[in-house]
Order: structure tokens, then sequence, then C-alpha cells
């Protein structure tokens, strides 16, 4: 007990010491306080630079955690689905860009910017069937007499664009496809321009006409053959057709008000049969068996 017992006075000691040193310390000034900060941190810092070296080396030495590796395969994989979604994302721009098109095609027609005029009306009609069958192309629409559709009238959907470099100003954006056979009440029968049995006049006319030379127009019949080849009959061989020029389905006061585009020329040859008249085969405008949706013109109602 008396041999700890002068220990515990000289720490008690010290520690008085040091508290009366630093209350002394509050009272000198600041340029001695400041020199003292210097001093107890040069003292103090070969042992924190010390500290910090070792905690490095420790550091350095340890272990680092194994890098995973991706094998070929799942490159590859990676690699594909990243094709893929910008494929993706390049359809979907494109069809993006037709819809906006067909939008302003569709308002454009009806304002009567390209049918020409105000009184007439386009039934937007779906196709729900199809009663194709011994070289019978018909398709079933899901709009019927409820919704003013009969027969007779010309159905018209957007037109293929056609990429040429010296194609006409004007340029055609829907075409006839074909024309209402039978209407029922809720429901009718679309008559495709390839139908065996479909027949109606057509007009020809050049499709980039010279300015130096007065064009010409030239009337015949639209017919369908065999194999679905559209042709045009009763064609002088006066008349200077070639391929690419425009074949139209004329004017009449009941189902069209202007002339609207049926096709292309795709050959022209003097007629077997009637060797003064031509043989015209003819291209449609419009892809015939992707037919998902078409309108019905109707002049009797006023377009709203």
């Amino acid at each position: 007990m008396d041999a700890r017992q002068p220990r515990h006075i000289l720490s008690r000691q010290v520690f008085t010491c040091l508290m009366i040193f630093s209350a002394g310390c509050l009272f000198l000034p600041r340029s001695l306080t400041d020199k003292l900060d210097y001093a107890l941190g040069w003292l103090v810092s070969p042992f924190s630079k010390g500290g910090r070296y070792v905690s490095l080396a420790v550091t350095d030495k340890l272990a680092q955690p194994p890098q995973s590796e991706v094998s070929l395969q799942q490159y590859r994989h990676v690699a594909n689905l990243l094709r893929r979604s910008e494929a993706e994302r390049i359809n979907s721009r494109g069809e993006n860009r037709y819809l906006r098109e067909l939008t302003a095609q569709l308002s454009a027609l009806r304002s009567g910017q390209l049918l020409g005029m105000e009184r007439v009306a386009l039934i937007e009609a779906e196709v729900i069937g199809s009663d194709a069958s011994n070289q019978r192309q018909i398709l079933r629409l899901d709009q019927g007499a409820l919704q003013q559709v009969h027969a007779g009238q010309m159905v018209l959907c957007p037109a293929v664009p056609v990429n040429e470099a010296n194609r006409d100003k004007y340029d055609y954006q829907m075409c006839v496809v074909g024309r209402i056979s039978k209407a029922g009440v809720g429901s009718s029968h679309l008559q495709l321009i390839n139908d065996s049995a479909f027949s109606m006049a057509a007009v020809i006319e050049p499709r980039w006409r010279s300015k130096d030379k007065a064009g010409w127009r030239v009337q015949g019949m639209l017919s369908a053959g065999a194999g679905q080849s559209i042709t045009v009959k009763l064609v002088s061989c006066e008349y200077s057709v070639q391929v690419g020029d425009v074949v139209l389905a004329p004017a009449d006061q009941t189902n069209l008000p202007v002339d609207i585009l049926l096709g292309y020329v795709q050959s022209c040859n003097r007629d077997d049969q009637n060797p003064v008249m031509l043989k015209i085969v003819v291209s449609p405008a419009a892809d015939l068996e992707k037919i998902r949706r078409v309108w019905v013109t109707n002049t009797e109602k006023k377009q709203e």
C-alpha cells in the first residue's frame, strides 16, 4: 500500500501541472501560441507519418477480390441483345414516321385537298376476313349499311411511295384498291382490283410530262386475268405508253370526285388477239396482300 502511494501522488502532481500549464496558455499572446502549436506538430509529425506508412503497407498486402471473367458465349449473347434492341428502335422510329405521314395524308384527304371536293366523306373500315377462293379476291370489312356503306362505292388505301429520281411533282398519296361488291347491315365485301370478276374504266397518262410536248391521256378497260394479273386493254397502238406511266381510276359523279391512282404500267406490248391494240400489264399502287385498313368513299354526305 505504501509502495504505490508515491506513484499515485506523482501522477496527481503531473496532472495538476498540466492543468495549470493549459490554463496559463489561455492567457498567452497569439504569437506564442502559434509557435507552440507549430512545435507540438513538429514533434508529433514523425509518429503520424509512420502510422500512415504502416496502414498503406498493410492495405497493399491485403488480397484483392477476384475479378469475374465473361465467357465468349455470354459476350456474344449480350452483343446480340444490343443489336436487336437497336434494330427494334430503328424500326419503331420508321413506323412512327410512317404513321405521322399517314395521318397528315388522311387529314389532307378529309379536308378535300387531295380529292378536290368538300362533299366527300371517308368511312374508315378494317379487314376482318377474306373470301379468296377460285381466283376471287374478296375481303370482308367491319362497316356496312349502318355506316352508309353500300355496293358500288370505291375503296382507297395509302399508296406505296415510289422512290425515283425524276418522278412527277404530283405525288399520289392514296390509291383505289377495289370497290364494295355487297353490303350488309354491319359488314361489307370489298372486291379487289385483282379479282377475276373485277373490271372498270381506267385512264393512262405519262408519268413524267415533257415541257415541250403536250401531255396525252387515253382511256381503256381494266380487268384481272389469269394469275391475278391486272391488264388494261382497248388502248390503241398510236399512244406511246411506257413502263412507269400512271394508271388512274377516272372521276365520275357517283363514286369518285377526281381521278385517283390505280397503279403503274409494268409492261406494254401489242395484243396478240388484236394487233392494233396494246396489252398493258398494271402493277397495283398498293400491296393488296397486306391491306388491313381501308377508307370507303361516300360522296352523298359532306365531310365534317
